[in-house]
C-alpha cells in the first residue's frame, strides 16, 4: 500500500510539472522539455527534431501544438510521397514518426480541442503504418464490466511459447508511445499486451481510486 501511494504521489507531483509547462505563465518552459528527451527519444523521436521543435516554441505565441504539429506534418507529406513511390517500408516508419510528434503536441494530455485532434491524428498515422508492416501490433478489445480495455498485442515472430509482458503508460502517455519500448522486449523474446490507463486515450474506463482492477 505505501508503495502504491508513493507511486500514486509521485504521479501526480510529474502531472503537475507537465501542466505547468503548458501554462503560459510558466517561466522555463525548455527546462522541463529538457528533462523529457530521454523518454521521448525511447519512444521514437529523434534528438535533432526535439530540439528543432523546441525552439520554434514561444510561450508568447502559446504555439506548442502548432509547433509538434508542424513536425509530425513534414514526416506525414514525406510518407505520403513514398506511398505513392510504393516505397512502403521506408514510409511506414515516417508514418510512425509522424505518430511520435502528433502524440508530443498533445503533451502531457488533451487539454482542448486541438490537442485532442493531435492525439486523434497520432492513433490513426500508428493504424496506417501497421498496414505496411509484415507482423503488425494485433488490436485486441477485451471487455471487463462492460467496458472496453482496449490495446495492442504483440508476439515474437517464429516462437510458439513466450512469457507475455502487460505495458501500461501513466497519465501523459499512451500506448502508442509503447512501439519501440515492445520491440526491445520482443528481441528478447518476450509477448507485449499495452493498453491505455484508465481515464487516457481510448480507455472505457474513468480514472477512479478503484481502476487498479483493470490491471488485475
Amino acid at each position: 500500500m505505501k508503495v502504491r501511494v508513493s507511486l500514486i504521489l509521485l504521479g501526480c507531483l510529474l502531472l503537475i510539472g507537465c501542466t505547468d509547462l503548458m501554462s503560459p505563465n510558466y517561466s522555463n518552459v525548455k527546462s522541463l522539455s529538457k528533462l523529457m528527451i530521454p523518454r521521448w527519444t525511447m519512444h521514437g523521436a529523434d534528438i535533432g527534431d526535439i530540439n528543432s521543435t523546441l525552439d520554434k516554441i514561444s510561450l508568447r505565441q502559446g504555439n506548442w501544438v502548432d509547433a509538434w504539429s508542424t513536425t509530425a506534418q513534414d514526416y506525414e507529406k514525406r510518407a505520403d510521397e513514398l506511398i505513392k513511390e510504393k516505397n512502403l517500408d521506408d514510409a511506414k516508419f515516417l508514418l510512425l514518426k509522424a505518430s511520435v510528434y502528433y502524440r508530443l503536441a498533445a503533451f502531457p494530455y488533451p487539454m482542448d480541442v486541438s490537442q485532442n485532434a493531435a492525439y486523434k491524428l497520432s492513433v490513426k498515422l500508428f493504424n496506417n503504418a501497421n498496414k505496411f508492416f509484415s507482423d503488425p501490433p494485433e488490436r485486441l478489445e477485451l471487455t471487463l464490466e462492460g467496458k472496453k480495455i482496449i490495446g495492442n498485442f504483440r508476439k515474437p515472430v517464429e516462437v510458439k511459447r513466450y512469457p507475455l509482458v502487460i505495458l501500461i503508460p501513466g497519465l501523459d502517455s499512451n500506448k502508442e508511445e509503447l512501439y519501440w519500448v515492445e520491440d526491445r522486449f520482443l528481441t528478447n523474446g518476450f509477448a507485449t499486451f499495452s493498453f491505455d490507463l484508465p481515464g487516457t486515450g481510448e480507455s472505457n474506463w474513468p480514472l477512479r481510486p478503484d481502476s487498479d482492477r483493470v490491471g488485475q
